[in-house]
């Protein structure tokens, strides 16, 4: 078969393998599709402490069960499934809760399809008993839309995570900072949600216009404006009612704090850079104005699950974001065009 090998920091190919051997308790996949995402780019650039060369990654799966050995994973030859990319301990009180996604071995090892587990950039991928055993296959219904567009899932999932903190509501003004692949999701999921205005920022006008084709009510060039002035200008002076910060830098965090309205939320949805000092936060406003600051870090089935709902109820239009399919011999592209910005989501299919 042929799978993407990541062999170091920019060192990845596709080669020919053997096709994955399974036991007893596994599952092989036919992969249809593997999104690529940001992190994606940034293990092929520069590594990754879980990634061990050489390694097969790519985390967005959508396959077909091509075989399976599992009494225990739900699915049998032919089904298209999605694939929950966390993979818990299944001992901790978060897994036992099924919130595999911040158990400790997934937190601190990464313990994941794409990181230390082969993942997606492949023609097939061996699901193994521990990962099969816990339910990470989620099986999706017969569909007319297209299986690969279902490869958005598991970022809309991720999405949906943060989200579920925010209670966003019918009245609510939501502020999205950071216009990739992620906070895009973030737009299409607060409407979802009802949100009654959404903004969108950034600093790159070339991804703003990008988005322009998404359902925000306003696109703000955050590099020509100030963004938490134009917030106040958009709520009449009273703030957002939810701020998410979907863009790796920490100014952007004291800003949201700026920004928010009384009984704001908060949402620091993109992680900081190794080594990156964390940015002054003013915790009276806070305090004095009971914001509520949250994190959020991957996601587990019932999110999966819910996102794949979304797009099978019309709710989430995966046209309006996949703006490449390209073949997985042209990942070094699909990775190139991700780098320029003139992508939205970028879907890899064998």
């Amino acid at each position: 078969m042929r799978a993407l090998l990541f062999r170091g920091p920019n060192d990845y190919r596709v080669e020919e393998r053997p096709l994955p051997q399974i036991v007893e308790g596994d599952v092989l996949l036919k992969i249809i599709a593997c999104g690529l995402c940001g992190t994606d780019v940034k293990v092929l650039g520069n590594g990754h402490r879980a990634v061990k060369p050489p390694m097969t990654t790519g985390h967005e799966i959508v396959g077909e069960v091509e075989e399976s050995k599992s009494s225990a994973a739900g699915v049998a030859k032919g089904d298209n499934v999605l694939v929950v990319a966390p993979i818990g301990c299944m001992k901790c009180n978060f897994c036992l809760r099924g919130e595999q996604n911040i158990c400790p071995v997934v937190v601190e090892s990464v313990h994941a399809f794409g990181y230390d587990t082969d993942g997606g950039f492949a023609e097939y991928m061996r699901v193994p008993k521990e990962a099969a055993d816990q339910g990470v296959l989620i099986k999706i219904p017969e569909t007319s839309i297209p299986l690969a567009s279902f490869a958005i899932a598991e970022p809309l999932a991720c999405v949906l995570n943060g989200q579920e903190k925010l209670h966003i509501c019918p009245d609510d003004t939501v502020v999205v900072i950071g216009a990739g692949p992620i906070g895009v999701l973030h737009v299409v999921a607060a409407r979802a949600e009802g949100a009654k205005k959404v903004i969108l920022a950034d600093v790159n006008p070339a991804k703003l216009s990008l988005a322009a084709g998404v359902c925000a009510d306003a696109l703000v060039d955050s590099s020509k404006e100030n963004l938490v002035e134009r917030v106040r200008k958009e709520t009449e002076g009273r703030g957002a009612d939810v701020v998410i910060v979907a863009a790796p830098a920490p100014s952007l965090q004291t800003e949201a704090i700026e920004m928010a309205a009384v009984r704001g939320r908060v949402s620091f949805f993109a992680g900081l850079a190794k080594g990156t000092t964390s940015p002054p936060i003013d915790t009276n406003a806070i305090h004095y104005r009971e914001i509520e600051v949250y994190g959020a870090f991957g996601a587990c089935r019932k999110q999966y699950e819910k996102a794949m709902h979304l797009i099978l109820d019309g709710k989430v239009n995966p046209a309006q974001l996949i703006t490449h399919t390209l073949p997985l011999e042209d990942i070094e592209k699909a990775v190139d065009l991700m780098k320029a910005g003139q992508t939205i989501k970028v879907v890899i299919v064998p």
